[in-house]
């Protein structure tokens, strides 16, 4: 009966094992995406100026074209205002929060795994006895 609980915890602590291995995988990619997501937000804000380029005046261009085109560039400037300040920040801080549950998971298995490790322990040496 003991050895049966004993590979029962084993099995236990080997399905633990896979499960942090796979957090510690998501974690991994999940802090890439955020630093390539983090860059490409950087490059993003830095790209800001080119949409009142060129600019226009009345030696360059006037009239109605001019006023859509003017029109254009004000909504292509809310648009960006909204993909910059809203969306991308939504998405790095769902991807933040993933993170640290992510790390929280870990550290909860790291936990599972030292006391499954100190009761194999345990139930080896009572067999041993």
């Amino acid at each position: 009966m003991r050895c049966l609980q004993l590979f029962g915890e084993m099995l236990g602590l080997s399905f633990v094992k896979t499960q942090l291995s796979l957090k510690k995988e998501n974690l991994e990619d999940l802090k890439a995406c955020k630093t390539n997501l983090t860059n490409i937000q950087q490059e993003f804000l830095e790209s800001k100026n080119k949409i009142t380029e060129p600019s226009l005046s009345s030696d360059t261009w006037q009239g109605s074209l001019a006023n859509k085109f003017e029109l254009i560039r004000d909504e292509i400037n809310s648009e960006y205002q909204d993909l910059k300040g809203k969306q991308l920040d939504e998405v790095i801080t769902k991807i933040e929060d993933k993170i640290n549950t992510l790390i929280d998971d870990i550290d909860g298995l790291k936990n599972q795994i030292t006391s499954i490790e100190k009761e194999i322990e345990k139930q080896k040496n009572k067999n041993s006895h």
